[in-house]
């Protein structure tokens, strides 16, 4: 009786710890961006894990003093939750685009999943870079406001499908070089860190 007492005691302490950690974390590419892992991806999982040094650091910023503006902008998102209820799932969408004369790489966070078709993001943060092609370098930070955040589209299955097989076609040009496995177990397991991302203070 006593083990069945202390068993869901312990149960119960670690699901209140766990509840008051921070909101599951939903993270989706846009096309071939859902499936890639890279120097811009490692950025999006250094902001969403709260490491801004390592984003200084990056190549796509390079830039030690912009490490206090994204750890605003990532105070200012989670203050704008809507709903504070911690059982509630955050979802991000993100990908590079072409904006003007130069591209950006937009971070899109909506409350719960991502389905159908969604225009009601509670937060937005830009990188913007001041050109068109070649390595993304970061130019400046921005935080969108409401009118101009970006909507997203649940892609078929076909889609998904299609942009997993291209990025995996990528692997597979490369099955005879050297590192070519390697690179490709790096890959698996690097998706891996994806899950179980919390959002908190």
């Amino acid at each position: 009786m006593k083990k069945i007492y202390y068993l869901s005691l312990f149960l119960l302490i670690s699901t209140s710890c766990l509840a008051q950690q921070g909101y599951r974390l939903y993270v989706e590419g846009e096309k071939q961006w859902a499936y890639r892992e890279n120097e811009l991806t490692d950025l999006i999982y250094d902001f969403v894990t709260k490491n801004f040094e390592a984003m200084t650091k990056s190549l796509i910023i390079a830039d030690p003093s912009k490490e206090e503006p994204l750890k605003e902008a990532y105070a200012k998102m989670l203050q704008s939750i809507p709903i504070k209820d911690k059982k509630e799932q955050i979802s991000l969408f993100f990908g590079l685009r072409k904006k003007g004369k130069g591209r950006i790489l937009f971070m899109t966070f909506f409350e719960g999943n991502l389905r159908g078709k969604r225009k009601d993001a509670f937060f937005q943060l830009l990188l913007s870079d001041n050109t068109k092609e070649g390595i993304f370098r970061c130019d400046t930070i921005l935080i969108s406001d409401e009118k101009h955040r970006i909507s997203y589209k649940e892609p078929s299955v076909k889609l998904k499908t299609r942009y997993q097989k291209e990025v995996m076609q990528e692997y597979e040009a490369r099955a005879l070089e050297k590192n070519a496995k390697q690179e490709l177990e790096k890959y698996i397991n690097t998706r891996k860190r994806w899950r179980r991302i919390l959002l908190s203070e």
